[in-house]
């Protein structure tokens, strides 16, 4: 059976495909890649998959890419196998995407009945952890919430992906798809996006010391600060601003930290302050209200105030006005990424 529906049918089939999916995560796959296999860039990802040479990857949305490895001999293909791998946005925590993990592969809920007569189940799990590096945790996770069960969860940063067996047939190769996963990586080379590129041809931004920029990273506030100081002030500004005092703006950034240069300015200019208590706190992630606020503050986007709503409205509004937030970034605790960071100062500088 070739699933791309995503409804969920009875009690009795979640109960046997459940069944069928726990066992065949008893078997843990270990081993070598086939020589006939190459690792394949995922497009506008991060990642790098080894798949046979007959595989092919198709984007089915912004957050998720099908993936089947012979896509012309199926269903006699011994070797065959077929997955979605999905981006979930918005979720932080792993305790986040377990309890929203109904979703369909375009990333809406998918509420439905667990049971014949339309009650509503609890959702249970059970994960085991596979493989964890110093750029992917990887762990397999068997669910009764729906039909197209994940068969992992990747977690990169605070990311969260997760791959789901799109084919519950007995033609499909479960150990190959495990094997395929368990040595996907982390490219190094993820700074393909013309946004990142704009920012590091004009010494916006950098990469880090192995040539790689993690755009899923999210981003702090000394990155952050960096970006946009660097986005609205010269070289020349920036390295002005420690020689003018010799004392930093704020007790938690030392004389002689890489973003003090970029703090000073920022204060300087009054592009970012501190908090009440005079700190900076470099290393806090920056979410998607607080980042509205600052950049179009230091780029001088006009904002229309309101009266009513919360205070980060007019700020979103008036960088949606140019088509600068990105649909991830929509959600005001939205912690950003490097990637975001980039594509919305990219977004504004060429517009």
């Amino acid at each position: 059976m070739r699933v791309k529906s995503l409804a969920i049918p009875s009690a009795i089939a979640i109960g046997l495909l459940m069944t069928a999916t726990l066992a065949h995560s008893q078997n843990n796959t270990s081993g070598a890649l086939p020589e006939s296999w190459s690792f394949q860039r995922v497009p506008n990802s991060l990642f790098e998959i080894p798949l046979p040479k007959t595989a092919i990857i198709t984007i089915e949305s912004e957050n998720s890419y099908f993936i089947e490895s012979s896509p012309n001999s199926w269903p006699t293909a011994p070797n065959y196998f077929f997955f979605v791998l999905q981006k979930i946005p918005n979720i932080q925590t792993f305790d986040e995407y377990i309890s929203g993990l109904c979703y369909s592969h375009d990333g809406k809920h998918n509420i439905v009945p667990t049971s014949l007569n339309g009650e509503q189940h609890s959702m249970t799990y059970e994960m085991k952890s596979l493989l964890t590096t110093n750029e992917l945790s990887i762990s397999e996770i068997g669910t009764n919430c729906r039909v197209l069960f994940p068969i992992f969860t990747i977690k990169n940063g605070s990311q969260i992906y997760h791959v789901a067996d799109m084919d519950l047939g007995p033609k499909n190769n479960l150990e190959l798809l495990k094997l395929s996963i368990l040595h996907m990586r982390v490219s190094s080379k993820t700074n393909t996006s013309p946004a990142i590129q704009y920012l590091l041809d004009h010494g916006i931004a950098s990469g880090y010391p192995d040539g790689s920029f993690k755009p899923e990273r999210t981003i702090n506030r000394a990155e952050f600060t960096k970006i946009i100081v660097g986005a609205v002030h010269d070289a020349a500004k920036i390295n002005e601003c420690p020689m003018l005092s010799s004392v930093s703006p704020f007790p938690d950034v030392s004389a002689d930290d890489w973003f003090m240069p970029f703090t000073c300015t920022a204060r300087r200019f009054r592009i970012m302050n501190g908090y009440p208590d005079g700190t900076f706190r470099p290393s806090q992630e920056v979410n998607a209200a607080e980042a509205a606020k600052i950049v179009a503050g230091a780029f001088e986007i006009p904002i229309q105030v309101s009266a009513s709503g919360p205070w980060f409205q007019p700020y979103m509004n008036a960088l949606n006005a140019l088509s600068a937030l990105p649909s991830s970034t929509q959600d005001p605790s939205h912690l950003l990424t490097r990637g975001e960071m980039a594509e919305v100062v990219y977004r504004i500088m060429k517009r």
